[in-house]
């Protein structure tokens, strides 16, 4: 059971709440911002803590900016926004620092359905991937401690490089010109599918099934343009004129490497 916090300035799909309480979720829905933060808030050490905000708004601006920097400020809580209108780019990157996800309408209310429940089994491998790593953490302390490290794997493999970015593929992190990208795990699973394919033509398609996962095999059509957008952000010195991701007309997509 997930308790799940929708912020509805503006209607845009009907039924959204009945099929959430389907599923057994709690659900609270208020009409501003200002009254989510504080629902939120009231909630944050309760037996039932807020497990996602969903934002219903006419506009996504500088206004859910503000109210996404708030929340970070002490969780790290799903916030999925959606709206009539994309955001112009210095809001979409702002949205990006602060992992705030973001879908355009006319969509149904059960698509934001499946997506905000994505989000909430996410973070729940998350938070137990965290564990895990803790546990791991520990039990290679004990091991280093007698003694029984094991060998390391060639740094030369695990890497892939190219038009001055890096990818440690093992630790799944990347740089441009040394400083560590801030990445989404699509745009990440992007970036090295690229690389691995530099100067290849990879139609949608392919880049599609190099993003899907064993446990969501299905993704909507709009998940590469959004993704490959969202990358050239991080990637590109000028994103409406990329040097690196190349759109091939009719065609599909190339990582550029001239060397």
């Amino acid at each position: 059971m997930s308790h799940i916090l929708i912020i509805k300035e503006i209607q845009y799909t009907d039924k959204l709440e009945e099929l959430f309480s389907k599923e057994d979720n709690i659900i609270t829905t208020i009409k501003t911002l200002e009254d989510g933060w504080k629902i939120w808030a009231k909630n944050l050490n309760s037996e039932n803590p807020v497990d996602i905000i969903l934002i219903e708004r006419s506009r996504i601006n500088e206004v859910v900016v503000k109210f996404g920097t708030r929340i970070r400020r002490q969780s790290n809580i799903p916030i999925l926004a959606v709206s009539e209108v994309e955001p112009d780019v210095t809001c979409t990157s702002e949205l990006d620092k602060l992992t705030i996800d973001f879908v355009t309408s006319p969509l149904s209310a059960d698509m934001i359905r499946k997506r905000a429940m994505k989000w909430i089994k996410k973070m729940g491998k998350l938070q137990e991937n965290k564990e895990k790593n803790i546990v791991e953490q520990v039990c290679r302390r004990l091991d280093s401690s007698r003694g029984n490290i094991t060998e390391k794997i060639s740094e030369k493999s695990k890497f892939i490089e190219s038009r001055g970015i890096k990818i440690d593929t093992e630790k799944n992190l990347a740089w441009d010109e040394g400083k560590l990208l801030e990445l989404r795990a699509n745009e990440y699973k992007l970036l090295k599918y690229f690389m691995e394919n530099k100067n290849q033509i990879l139609v949608k398609q392919q880049i599609l099934d190099a993003l899907k996962t064993k446990e969501d095999k299905t993704l909507e059509t709009n998940t590469v343009a959004v993704n490959i957008r969202r990358l050239r952000q991080k990637v590109e010195k000028n994103p409406s004129r990329p040097t690196k991701i190349k759109t091939i007309r009719g065609m599909g997509y190339l990582w550029f490497d001239d060397k």
